[in-house]
């Protein structure tokens, strides 16, 4: 296969994997991205190449390795791109920071706005999952009205535990917890 990479990957519009490349460079400002270069007009002179292009890291990407340190040269199955995306130290790591910086941005956020306490804080962000765990929730919370929102989240906190395999005293006690979202000055 003559056009499938260019030594430089600068030639999108004549090679398989610069033209991926090409693409992929717009998507990782925002995003982890797996291109997949693929040339070739027949199955026995098909070629592969599977690309990680970490988020914000423009013009470098790593081949795609499985689990023993091989680069991958065929066609997976999304389960098996998934898992060694997932496997890839380097976006393992990115999504760590990730999570802490969201982690402390939320913190300041319900510290600075909200004005919880420390025993409400947590419970905040619980109840908030909680309540995303229902589908009909999670597809109409951004239509709500912001006034009415604390009392549709707890609604539906109290669906999500009303429908969990628990004994009733101890629905009850859980449910109990969350009632400052409804009388919350700062969240109403």
């Amino acid at each position: 296969i003559k056009k499938h990479q260019s030594k430089t990957y600068d030639r999108a519009n004549d090679y398989a994997v610069d033209g991926v490349l090409h693409y992929a460079n717009f998507l990782c400002r925002s995003f982890n991205v797996l291109a997949i270069g693929i040339s070739g007009q027949t199955r026995a002179e098909l070629k592969v190449t599977n690309l990680i292009i970490r988020k914000g890291k423009f013009n470098k990407f790593d081949l795609l390795e499985d689990t023993s340190s091989n680069p991958v040269s065929s066609i997976l199955g999304y389960k098996n791109y998934f898992d060694l995306f997932i496997y890839d130290p380097q976006i393992h790591a990115q999504k760590e920071r990730d999570v802490l910086d969201f982690s402390k941005a939320l913190h300041n956020f319900i510290r600075d706005y909200a004005h919880l306490s420390d025993a409400e804080k947590p419970l905040i962000v619980s109840g908030i999952l909680l309540a995303l765990k229902d589908d009909v929730f999670l597809g109409a919370y951004a239509s709500y009205p912001d006034d009415r929102l604390p009392k549709y989240t707890l609604d539906t906190i109290h669906e999500v535990v009303d429908n969990q395999n628990i004994p009733n005293s101890k629905k009850l006690g859980i449910k109990q917890q969350y009632g400052f979202i409804q009388t919350h000055t700062k969240l109403i």
